[in-house]
C-alpha cells in the first residue's frame, strides 16, 4: 500500500460509522441435514458447528471473511455483503436514514410498506428498495456494503418448519436433548434439545448414526476442496478483487470466502469422482508454466484449463467455470471488453477479456461497473437546504498544513492533509511504533496554504466545509458531488480529531482539498471529466473564493524522520541493531528519545517546537510559524 492511500485512507480518517452486527447466515434460516445441503458462503467450519449455531441465535462468521461475501447467492434469508440494491436506488417516496446497523435497517423495511428488501452503507445509511430494484456489485471500493430481504424468513425455513410439524408433539427415540444422539454429539452439538428443537424443528442428526454423519460432512469437505484447490489465486473472483496471495477457499481460519468458485452440493463419499486427467503430451498448451501469472505461482501441472476443466485466475483473460468461449484474438484492441480499456482493470495490471471476461462475467474493475455505482450513489442524495449565499467570499486565510510520505512523489491532485499537531497525533499513533515504520514513511512535507470560502459557503457562517476522504485522489464519500461540490464549491474541509493519549499543544485536524475530477480514481480521470470537475486548486496565485478557486498551495520544505529522531536509515537497520523509535509498553524509545513520553504535555510540545525549528533552520526563506484556522466545520 502507498503512503498515499495511507495517509488519506486510513491516517485522517474519523472512524465510520459501521453496522455493529453484520450477520450473513441467520438464526431463523434452520438446515435440515436430510433436505438441503449447508452451502454457500458460510464456512465449512461453520457447516461443522451448524446445528450449534443455530440453537445459540446467529451463525458467527470470522471478521475477514466479511470483506469478500456476498458475491454469490446466499440461502435465503440471509444478509449479502458487497452488493446493492438499484434501478431505483430507493422506494418511491422513501429516503436515506441513518441507521445503527444493518439489523436496525432491515427493521425499518418490515415497517414500511412495499419495501422488499434493504441497503445498508459503511456510512450507517439505510436505502429501501421494492420488488423492482435490481441486485448490483458495488465494485472494489464500497464492499462493506449489506443488502438483505424484508425478513429473513425463508421458503427454506418454513419447509424445514413443515417437515418437522409431525415431530415436533413426540420426542425422539432417545428423547429431545442433543446429547443423546451419537450424530448430533458428532456435529458438536452436546447441549440443549434437538429432538425437536425449543422451536419445533427435528434436526437431522436425530435419526443418523454418528459415522453417517461424519461420512456425509467429510463429502462435504472434499468436495469443497476439490474445485480448484485452496489457494486465493485459483479462483477469478479472489484475484479481481486483489485477493491472489495465501489461503481463501477455505481461509486459514477455516472460511471459505464469497469469491470462490462456489461449494458443489454434497454428495456421499463414494459418489466423488477424481476428474479424468487430460492427456496433453510433453507440452500442453494448457500447462500453468505457458501462463506467466501462474507460473509466479509456482503452480504446477495445466490451468489454463486445469484437469478439471476450469481456466484458472491467473489465466490470461481471467478465469471461467468452463473452456473460454471467446478468445482474446477475436476482439478488437479498442474495444471496451478487454481489460486495458478499463481504467481500472488496467491498473490492476489486468490483460486479456474482463468486462466482459470469457466467463461472461462483468469484473469490479470495469468502467461501466464503476460508472453504474457511481450513478446510484448520487441518486442517493437530496441538495442540502442552505441558507442564502453571502454579499462577498470569506477571508483570506493563509497558514501551514502537512503530509508524511515515503520515498515517492504524488501529484496534489485531491488530497488528504493534516496541521502539525495532526501529523505528530498520527506519527505517535501509527507510525514510529513499528519497525520498519509503517508503509515505509521517511519524510514530512510542509505545504503553506492560501484559501478563501465561496459565498455560498460563508453564507453558512464557515470558513470550512465537513471533511471528505480522499484515496487515490477519489473523493470516497457518497455523495461528495451532491452534499459538496454543486451547492458549496470546491470548498476545503476539515475535522477536528480528538487527542486521545498523545499530548499535542494545539488541536488536531484533518484538512480536504479537492481536486480535478473529484469523482474519479487518478487512473480514471479523464479530459472530459477534468473540464466538468476543475476541482478547487486556483490556477495562480490570487485565490477569489469562486467555486473552482477556492485554494492556492506551495511546497514549502521536507525533513526527514531519521533527522527528527536522530537515527539515519532507521527504515534499513532498525531490525539488525535492535533500534524502535517508540515502544508503546515502555512509553520509551530503543535508540531515540525524542518520542518519549507520549502523553507528556511538556514533551509534546517540545516536539512540535523542535520540528518547527527544524523547518524554519533548513528553509529560512519561509515563515517559521503560521497560526491555524479555527476549524468551524462542525
Amino acid at each position: 500500500m502507498s503512503s498515499e492511500v495511507a495517509h488519506d485512507a486510513e491516517s485522517l480518517l474519523p472512524p465510520m460509522v459501521r453496522a455493529e452486527e453484520q450477520t450473513l447466515c441467520h438464526a431463523e434460516h434452520r438446515f435440515v441435514f436430510g433436505k438441503r445441503a449447508v452451502a454457500g458462503l458460510c464456512a465449512v467450519s461453520i457447516v461443522m458447528g451448524a446445528v450449534a449455531a443455530l440453537t445459540s441465535g446467529k451463525a458467527a462468521v470470522p471478521e475477514n471473511a466479511n470483506a469478500v461475501v456476498g458475491l454469490f447467492a446466499v440461502p435465503d434469508g440471509c444478509f449479502k455483503r458487497g452488493m446493492y440494491y438499484g434501478e431505483p436506488i430507493k422506494l418511491e417516496g422513501t429516503a436515506r436514514t441513518a441507521e445503527r446497523s444493518a439489523e436496525d435497517c432491515q427493521a425499518r423495511c418490515r415497517r414500511v410498506d412495499k419495501c422488499s428488501q434493504f441497503t445498508y452503507w459503511p456510512d450507517g445509511g439505510c436505502l429501501l428498495t421494492g420488488e423492482g430494484a435490481v441486485l448490483k456489485s458495488v465494485g472494489v471500493a464500497h464492499t462493506d456494503t449489506v443488502t438483505g430481504p424484508r425478513s429473513c424468513t425463508s421458503l427454506s425455513e418454513q419447509e424445514a418448519q413443515t417437515d418437522s410439524t409431525t415431530s415436533h408433539a413426540a420426542a425422539g427415540p432417545n428423547g429431545t436433548q442433543c446429547s443423546a444422539y451419537p450424530a448430533c454429539v458428532a456435529a458438536g452439538v452436546n447441549e440443549g434439545a434437538c429432538c425437536p428443537t425449543d422451536a419445533g424443528v427435528t434436526l437431522g442428526c436425530c435419526n443418523s448414526p454418528a459415522a453417517a454423519l461424519e461420512t456425509a460432512f467429510e463429502g462435504i469437505l472434499q468436495s469443497a476442496f476439490a474445485v480448484n484447490g485452496t489457494k486465493c489465486s485459483a479462483y477469478p473472483v479472489c484475484v479481481a478483487l486483489n485477493l491472489a496471495e495465501g489461503h481463501c477457499c477455505p481461509n486459514d481460519d477455516d472460511v471459505i470466502l464469497g469469491c470462490c468458485n462456489g461449494i458443489p452440493p454434497p454428495q456421499a463419499e463414494s459418489a466423488i469422482k477424481a476428474p479424468e486427467p487430460v492427456d496433453n503430451g510433453p507440452v500442453s498448451p494448457a500447462s500453468c508454466s505457458l501462463a506467466p501469472n501462474c507460473a509466479v505461482l509456482n503452480l504446477e501441472g495445466n490451468c489454463c484449463p486445469n484437469d478439471a476443466g476450469n481456466s484458472l485466475g491467473c489465466c490470461p483473460g481471467g478465469g471461467s467455470s468452463a473452456p473460454a468461449p471467446q478468445s482474446d484474438i477475436d476482439v478488437p484492441s479498442d474495444s471496451n471488453q478487454r481489460c486495458e480499456n478499463n481504467a481500472g482493470c488496467k491498473e490492476s495490471k489486468l490483460e486479456g477479456l474482463c468486462c466482459p471476461n470469457p466467463g461472461n462475467v462483468m469484473l469490479g474493475c470495469c468502467d461501466s461497473v464503476q460508472d453504474a455505482l457511481d450513478a446510484d450513489l448520487g441518486a442517493m442524495f437530496s441538495p442540502p437546504v442552505l441558507k442564502p449565499a453571502a454579499a462577498s467570499p470569506g477571508p483570506l486565510m493563509t497558514f501551514y498544513m502537512y503530509r508524511v510520505d515515503n520515498d515517492q512523489k504524488y501529484a496534489l491532485n485531491g488530497v488528504n492533509m493534516a496541521n502539525l499537531d495532526g501529523d505528530l497525533w498520527y506519527l505517535h499513533n501509527e507510525v514510529v511504533a513499528s519497525c520498519p515504520r509503517k508503509f515505509g514513511i521517511t519524510r514530512m512535507t510542509r505545504f503553506k496554504v492560501t484559501m478563501r470560502a465561496t459565498r455560498e459557503l460563508a453564507g453558512q457562517g464557515k470558513n470550512f466545509d465537513t471533511f471528505v476522504a480522499f484515496d487515490k485522489a477519489k473523493c470516497t464519500v457518497p455523495g461528495c458531488s451532491q452534499l459538496h461540490w454543486d451547492p458549496l464549491g470546491y470548498v476545503i474541509g476539515c475535522s477536528p480529531n480528538d487527542k486521545g493519549r498523545v499530548a499535542v499543544p494545539g488541536q488536531p485536524a484533518w484538512y480536504s482539498l479537492p481536486g480535478t475530477c473529484p469523482s474519479k480514481f487518478y487512473y480514471q480521470k479523464s479530459p472530459q471529466c477534468i473540464a466538468a470537475e476543475p476541482g478547487g486548486n486556483c490556477n495562480g496565485a490570487d485565490v477569489t473564493g469562486s467555486k473552482t478557486c477556492t485554494y492556492n498551495i506551495e511546497e514549502a520544505g521536507e525533513i526527514m524522520l531519521d533527522d527528527i529522531s536522530g537515527i539515519q536509515n532507521y527504515n534499513e537497520v532498525c531490525q539488525s541493531q535492535g533500534l524502535l523509535e517508540y515502544d508503546e509498553q515502555s512509553d520509551r524509545g530503543k535508540g531515540t528519545s525524542f518520542w518519549d513520553g507520549k502523553a507528556d504535555a511538556d514533551k509534546g510540545s517540545a516536539r512540535l517546537k523542535h520540528i518547527e525549528a527544524m523547518f524554519a533552520t533548513k528553509f529560512p526563506q519561509w515563515p517559521a510559524h503560521l497560526s491555524d484556522p479555527e476549524c468551524d466545520s462542525q
